[in-house]
């Protein structure tokens, strides 16, 4: 079967920028912590200096990573939307496949891209499709 490249960049655009949102709640949460802790580390070690004095320091000690923080956001963000697409993805292509069994329309066993999850759940859905095409095929249901 060939695979076709997702053409969507949010399958569940929902749950995904909940996703998005939480995930920057954190990476802002952890940058602000760790500043707030370095600052506070220079205030205990270094008592006699100014606060003016401890801001310098945080600015020249934590802008490097500050700034390797800001370069890895944007392709954590990405993985984390790849890695979500993986398992949303199947299912919303059960979730679709399940609304057309369940109004009578005839449906195929999902087959879902390499690198997807819920393999295993495809091919039992598959043989519940089956399932139901056997007593449909001894007694019609009407939905």
């Amino acid at each position: 079967m060939i695979q076709v490249p997702r053409e969507q960049l949010f399958v569940c655009p929902k749950l995904q920028g909940l996703v998005l949102w939480r995930l920057l709640f954190y990476w802002s949460g952890c940058v602000t912590l760790t500043s707030l802790a370095v600052l506070g580390w220079s205030m205990v070690s270094d008592p006699s200096a100014e606060f003016g004095q401890h801001v310098d320091r945080l600015a020249a000690y934590a802008a490097p990573a500050l700034v390797v923080a800001l370069v890895l956001l944007p392709i954590v963000i990405v993985d984390v939307i790849n890695l979500s697409n993986r398992f949303l993805g199947p299912l919303i292509r059960l979730r679709a496949s399940m609304r057309r069994l369940a109004t009578g329309d005839r449906v195929m066993r999902l087959h879902f891209r390499e690198h997807d999850f819920w393999h295993e759940f495809a091919a039992e859905y598959g043989d519940l499709v089956t399932r139901v095409e056997r007593l449909e095929a001894r007694e019609p249901v009407e939905v």
